[in-house]
């Protein structure tokens, strides 16, 4: 049950950290300005929340590195599987990419 729960936890995390590099890279432009800026402001508190979590959650889960590693990565493949999942099926439904 602990490995269920820590790589459901770790699938959350994964899929708001792609979330938020998707819709924070369309801001980001090759001459820097305010609004590079401004989403570099935004984005860097998020990505040391969810850091912070990430070190909680392995010190909670009494395991071996390695399983916490492989835990790990098989949560970040299925989040990237079922980001192009619902990408696919809204692409089905409205003709459109959620994600372009």
């Amino acid at each position: 049950m602990t490995w269920l729960k820590f790589s459901g936890y770790q699938l959350i995390l994964f899929i708001t950290i792609l979330f938020l590099n998707y819709f924070a890279d369309s801001y980001m432009g090759s001459p820097f300005n305010l609004v590079d800026l401004l989403v570099i402001c935004i984005s860097i508190p998020i990505v040391i929340f969810l850091a912070s979590i990430m070190g909680r959650l392995y010190k909670n889960f009494k395991t071996r590195l390695r399983v916490k590693i492989l835990l790990s990565a098989a949560s970040f493949v299925l989040a990237v599987i079922i980001i192009v999942l619902i990408d696919n099926i809204w692409y089905e439904m409205f003709g459109k990419l959620l994600f372009e």
